[in-house]
Parts: C-alpha cells; sequence; structure tokens
C-alpha cells in the first residue's frame, strides 16, 4: 500500500486518482502562487531595510572622528599586507584590519614605521597608531572614512545571517524582525561604523552558528564544509569565538542526547525527505510515497515529518521496522562525529591560514609568556615565563599562530592588570562580575528589551487547540480536516495546512535547534563577566547580540500573530527601537536608553567608548564653525577632549584652541582644573569622561568635574559637554 505525505496528514494515494488527484495539483499550484507573492513582499521588506541600514551607516561613518583603539586598527592592517606579519594588535585576529586596510591599496599616503618592533610580548599598535596619524595629518579623516566603508561588509554579513537564521527557524515575518532588530540596533550602528573587530566578530559567529544548526538538522558533508569554513573566519574576526571549538562539541551532544531521549520514549527519529519548506516558501516536491506496511500518525513540522506507531496497533512489522533504527542510529552518530571532528579541524586550518601559518604546530614549551595564566605567577614584560616548560604539556604542538597565541595572553595580562573601571558613578579598581548586566539595562533599547521579554512569554504559548485550528483555518476559508465532507475538501485542507499557524508546533520548533541559540549568548556573556580584572567596554559583549535578535524574533510566529493583540505589540516594539535609532543618529555609540535618563545623562551611568571613544571631536569643529556664525566673531574656545593622545590632533581635525587651564594634584596624581572663578572667560568644550575625573591610565588624566556644578549650553553627540564662563546667573548652575 502507498502513502503520500502533504500538509502534515498521510493520505492513502489509491483515492489521490482521477478527478480528485487534478483537483490536490490545482489546489497546490494555487497555494504556491499565493506563497511566490508573500515571498515576493517579504523580500522587497529585506532590500528596504538593509538600504536604510546602509544609508544609516554611511553618514555615521561621515560623522565620527577616528576614535582611540580604531587609529591603531587601521595601520596594523595595512602592515598585515605590506610585511605579512601579523604581530600589530595580535590581541584581535587580523581579519577586521585586513579587510579595512584593504581600500589603502589604491590611496596614497605616507608611511612611518620608526616605533616598529617584532616583540612578540610588547603591544607596539598605539605608538605605530599615533605616528600614522600625525603623518597623514587631516588626510587620516578620508584614510580611515576608507577602511570603514571596507568594514561595512560585515554589518551586512551579520544582517543577512540574523534575517535567515531567524526564517528558517521561525517563519518569514520572525526573519524581519531579527533584521530590524539588528539594522536599527544603536550598539550595532555605533560599533559597526568605526574599525573596531566587535561587530563583525559577531556577524560571522551567527553566520558560523547558522551553518552549524543546518548540518546539525541535515548532517552532510557539504554542509560540514560550510561549517567548519565560516567557524574559521568566526576565529579570524574575534578571539571570543574561539570558546566555539568547546561549545559546537557540547551542542552537538545536546542535539544527539535529545534525539536518543525522543527514541527512548517511543518516538521515531525525524525522516529526511526531498521536500522541505521554510517560512513561507517550498522548495522540492510536497507529495512524497512511502512504501511500508504501516504508517502512523505524522507529527510535522515546516522542515521534515516525523512518523510514531500508531497508539494501540502496534503489530510485529512496526515493531520490527522500531527495532531496525537502533543500528541505523549508531551509524548515524558514527558518521556525524566524524563530520564533527572535520568542522572543528577544518575551523582550525582556516584560523591558520588566515595567519598564513606563522609559527603554527609550535610546541608550548617555546612559547615566552606575561600573563600569570601562562607564564605563572612571576612573569611579567620584563621577565616572560612559561609554566608549562617542565611538564608534559609542554611537547604539546599548539594547532593555531604564534600571534594568535599571543594575542590571548597579553589580552588576559590586560585583565589580570586591574584597571580602573566606572559604573554608576563608582569608580574602582578592578572591574565587577555584574557589569555587563547593568550595562545592558542602560544602552539596550526598550523595544529591544520588550521584544525579548516577549519571546520568553512565547516559549510558554501552546500553538493551539484544535478547535482553534479549525477556526483559522474557517476563517481562511478552509475547513477543518476532521470536518470535510468530501475528498476535495479534506485534501484542500490538508495543502493548505502547510502554513497554517496552528501547524507551527512549539516543541517540534524547539527539537529543530531553538534552544541551541541561546547556548553561545550565554557562553559569551559568562566569559566576558567573568574578567574582572576592569569593565570598560560593552562592546565586548556585542558577538552574543545577533543570537538574542534570532532568538527573540520568534514572537513572530504565525501562530501568535493570529492575536491582534500580540501583533500590534511586536509592531510597537519595533517601532520604539526604531525610534531609539532614530532620535540619537548619527551618535549612536553614545546612546543609553530612556530608563537611564537619555544619552545625554548616559555619562552617570557608564563611561569610556559606551559614552566618548573620541568620535564626537569632529562634530565639535562642526559646532564650533556654526557658534561662530552665529555670534559673528571665534570666542576663546578652551579643550579637554578624551583620546587626544592616543588619536588625531585637534588641529589636524581643524578645531583650534587652547587646553583648559590645568595643574597636577600630588594627591591624586591627576592633572586637575582651577577652580572655576579663576579661570578665564570662553568657551569650555569638556569630554564627559574628563568630567568625571576618569582615569582611563594610572596617572595624569585630567580631572575637570569643577565643571559638574555648572549647567551646559550645549551637548555635542552625547559625549562633549560645553560650558560658557563666565557665569553671570545663579540658573546656570546645577
Amino acid at each position: 500500500m502507498q502513502f503520500c505525505v502533504t500538509g502534515g496528514r498521510i493520505l492513502n494515494s489509491s483515492v489521490l486518482a482521477g478527478e480528485s488527484k487534478s483537483f490536490v495539483l490545482h489546489t497546490f499550484e494555487a497555494e504556491i502562487a499565493v506563497k511566490q507573492a508573500f515571498v515576493l513582499s517579504y523580500g522587497h521588506c529585506f532590500l528596504a531595510i538593509v538600504a536604510v541600514h546602509i544609508v544609516v551607516m554611511v553618514t555615521t561613518i561621515a560623522t565620527y572622528s577616528p576614535t582611540v583603539d580604531e587609529t591603531s586598527h587601521l595601520p596594523a592592517g595595512w602592515s598585515h599586507w605590506r610585511f605579512g606579519l601579523f604581530d600589530l594588535y595580535r590581541v584581535n585576529p587580523p581579519l577586521v584590519d585586513t579587510v579595512a586596510a584593504v581600500p589603502l591599496l589604491f590611496c596614497e599616503f605616507k608611511e612611518d614605521w620608526s616605533r616598529y618592533s617584532v616583540e612578540k610580548n610588547s603591544r607596539r599598535e598605539f605608538f605605530i597608531g599615533k605616528q600614522f596619524v600625525d603623518v597623514n595629518g587631516s588626510d587620516s579623516i578620508r584614510l580611515y572614512r576608507y577602511g570603514r566603508f571596507a568594514c561595512v561588509s560585515f554589518s551586512l554579513i551579520g544582517a543577512i545571517s540574523v534575517y535567515w537564521f531567524a526564517r528558517q527557524l521561525y517563519g518569514q515575518s520572525s526573519g524581519i524582525v531579527a533584521l530590524c532588530l539588528w539594522c536599527f540596533s544603536p550598539n550595532v550602528l555605533g560599533n559597526a561604523a568605526i574599525i573596531t573587530p566587535d561587530v563583525a566578530g559577531g556577524a560571522l559567529a551567527i553566520l558560523a552558528a547558522f551553518a552549524f544548526w543546518r548540518w546539525l538538522n541535515s548532517p552532510d558533508w557539504s554542509r560540514a564544509l560550510v561549517a567548519g569554513l565560516t567557524l574559521g573566519l568566526a576565529e579570524l574576526a574575534k578571539t571570543t569565538c574561539v570558546i566555539f571549538y568547546v561549545v559546537w562539541p557540547v551542542m552537538w551532544i545536546i542535539w544527539r542526547w535529545r534525539a536518543n531521549s525522543r527514541r527512548a520514549e517511543g518516538v521515531n527519529p525525524p525522516v529526511r525527505c526531498d521536500e522541505q519548506t521554510s517560512g513561507l516558501g517550498v522548495k522540492g516536491n510536497v507529495v512524497k510515497e512511502l512504501e511500508t506496511s504501516e504508517l502512523a500518525t505524522s507529527h510535522s513540522s515546516g522542515l521534515s515529518a516525523t512518523f510514531s506507531p500508531s497508539k494501540g496497533r502496534r503489530d510485529s512489522t512496526s515493531a520490527v521496522t522500531h527495532a531496525a533504527i537502533i543500528p541505523a542510529t549508531h551509524r548515524v552518530a558514527r558518521h556525524t562525529v566524524g563530520q564533527l571532528i572535520a568542522i572543528l579541524v577544518l575551523g582550525i586550518y582556516v584560523t591558520n591560514l588566515g595567519y598564513l601559518f606563522d609559527g603554527s604546530f609550535q610546541q608550548m614549551k617555546d612559547y615566552q609568556f606575561v600573563s600569570h595564566a601562562l607564564g605563572g605567577p612571576t612573569a611579567n614584560h620584563a621577565e616572560p615565563n612559561n609554566r608549562y616548560r617542565d611538564s608534559i604539556l609542554g611537547y604539546i604542538p599548539v594547532p593555531f599562530p604564534v600571534d594568535y597565541i599571543h594575542g590571548i595572553d597579553l589580552q588576559k595580562l590586560d585583565f589580570e592588570g586591574e584597571r580602573w573601571s566606572y559604573a554608576g558613578g563608582v569608580q574602582q579598581k578592578r572591574g565587577w562580575w555584574w557589569w555587563y548586566l547593568y550595562a545592558m539595562a542602560v544602552k539596550v533599547p526598550h523595544g529591544t528589551m520588550l521584544l525579548v521579554v516577549m519571546a520568553g512569554v512565547a516559549s510558554w504559548m501552546r500553538p493551539g487547540t484544535q478547535a482553534e485550528e479549525t477556526n483559522t483555518l474557517a476563517s481562511r476559508g478552509c475547513q477543518s480536516p476532521d470536518s470535510s465532507d468530501s475528498l476535495e475538501d479534506e485534501t484542500s485542507s490538508s495543502i493548505r495546512g502547510l502554513t497554517s499557524p496552528a501547524r507551527r508546533d512549539d516543541r517540534v520548533i524547539k527539537r529543530r535547534g531553538d534552544w541551541l541559540v541561546l547556548i553561545p549568548a550565554v557562553c559569551i556573556l559568562a566569559l566576558v563577566s567573568s574578567q574582572t580584572g576592569f569593565s570598560r567596554y560593552f562592546r565586548y559583549l556585542l558577538p552574543a547580540f545577533p543570537f538574542v535578535f534570532v532568538w527573540a524574533s520568534r514572537v513572530a510566529q504565525p501562530h501568535l500573530l493570529k492575536h491582534r493583540w500580540w501583533k500590534g505589540l511586536v509592531a510597537f516594539a519595533l517601532l520604539w527601537n526604531v525610534w531609539s535609532c532614530v532620535k540619537v543618529h548619527p551618535h549612536h555609540l553614545a546612546f543609553f536608553n530612556e530608563a537611564s535618563g537619555g544619552s545625554d545623562n548616559g555619562h552617570w551611568h557608564l563611561l569610556d567608548a559606551n559614552v566618548d571613544w573620541g568620535q564626537a571631536n569632529l562634530a565639535l569643529k562642526h559646532w564650533v564653525d556654526e557658534r561662530a556664525e552665529q555670534v559673528g566673531r571665534r570666542e576663546p574656545v578652551y579643550l579637554s577632549c578624551f583620546g587626544v593622545d592616543m588619536g588625531m590632533k585637534l588641529e589636524d581635525l581643524g578645531l583650534k584652541g587652547k587646553p583648559v587651564p590645568m595643574k597636577l594634584d600630588p594627591e591624586t596624581q591627576m592633572n586637575k582644573s582651577l577652580p572655576i572663578s579663576e579661570l578665564p572667560a570662553g568657551l569650555y568644550a569638556i569630554s564627559v569622561n574628563h568630567l568625571h575625573a576618569y582615569r582611563h591610565r594610572q596617572t595624569g588624566e585630567p580631572d575637570c568635574s569643577e565643571f559638574l556644578q555648572l549647567k551646559p549650553i550645549a551637548i555635542v553627540g552625547s559625549a562633549i559637554q560645553i560650558f560658557e564662563l563666565p557665569v553671570d546667573s545663579q540658573s546656570e548652575r546645577f
């Protein structure tokens, strides 16, 4: 006896003869036409969102001046091209810097390598970066913009990846939601507009996770190849992704365990069919004939069909079939183990290829480490050491490039150094384990927060009862499959069931990998939170963002959107998220949500790269020019801008002024501004970092906390506050 599967129902093929079969085919063709129309509209929506994202990125890039770390990334990338070496900025893998430096291959600029050193245990990139911007002067603005434009490609990779991942998991609408969360995230936009590896790391991390998820669902060597290549690219973008070499096997073990648990409960494994449906799109043949003596009720999802024995009708044939699954399962497990190993090995190979195999497979005992974790308790820059030199581990070849390992060592040294950290008005040496949770509370848009909460609620909401499915089908002009009075009604309902919201079983979605999305995000959060030597940069958490965006997009599953109030709430959250992006444009790097007091008050919560990283210095120059046009003269301007000692000179930005009068405080070892009453008249442009006497370094940083008692006349980019002296009225004081 032959059966066919259509729309999640099993029909005897003998009843599909003659006119009835013709009716089914015509109905199916009509269904395909409707779906193609939906796909077309979703495609236009996708292109529109990506186009707006590119426009926002371009305008943001044009507004920002080169930031503190960014000045070192571009010359580091150029050194990769020029010398074939990867020692500059080795705390980050070379992919992003190399891509940023591609436009320099076609540009004329000046170089100064007088302070370059190949010493493995030092960080010379900041000196080289300073020399690069000094020797190129105002032309540096153009060069860094070229590098930023090249890195826009990483943001586009992230946009496409979150869209496709969410689309495959939850459907087309969820793909659009995930795309909006990525394209209109102020934190993504602010960091994607500068040459840093955090957004690129997140984009390639979610791409690698998507490729790995596809392999888990349907293991074969072609998908294993893609998963290995994308894993290697993620490692070349951000060192944080090294945890995937542990996370991937753990997720595979959990995946296999869940599959074995289902078999122990009497549920057969999924049957891999030629047909696949994704969201509203259909690919392949939807009718597939199965030759077997008896089939049971089909538990179908949008991706594959799963069959289990009929209740109370399990005869000897079905028992034999079920027993035959066991050896086949073992063969599949052995087969996928080999492919998993190939994925990891290929990822390591691609990582080494990105470094041109420089120092690859060097024995552990031959390294000289400066961190306590790798070098031992006495290791430092002056006396590097190796805790593994006299152990058996010292003879193990390290399957990574030498600069990759030294970069991890130097980064670990930074976290062991106990630098000054700031949170909520408190500044201390060392960081806090909860710092990233606090940063999320003040820097993540409320629209995104609302969608994440709704996604948590959605994980407990069932798709609906049989009665609700009947009502849903009736509202679309269909009859319930159980109440059809004719073959035409039954087959029509079965085919329409392919896209019925009630067919989107949440339990099936979880089986397909819903839980997988959150594991990397949780691991990344745990990793960065565990490094409490200092807590400064919220951008370190950005590689976890796309995973959260994909998981949050589950709020747009079809069975949820059939509720008007839920659909309205999703739309409200998305519009709120877009509005959060629009109101701070183009100063996304300094974004803070409404509950924290808004972007202009964000400095009371976080400092450094979270609000002022030197990106607003060029905008300050434009403000000063506009002010001169308004008052008809050039007023004296006193400047205390962040990162000038490591970045571009203010004169090269076209910003002319004098430094704020200061004197060294012997007690704090900081350059403290004179009392307000002793300062000369004029305009004072003060970085919010200096307003709070932020210690970016141990000593010598500006302390302009005297100005906190005054009310600024303007705020530039939420990063620089401008005061006018003398103060003529008490109303200008807080």
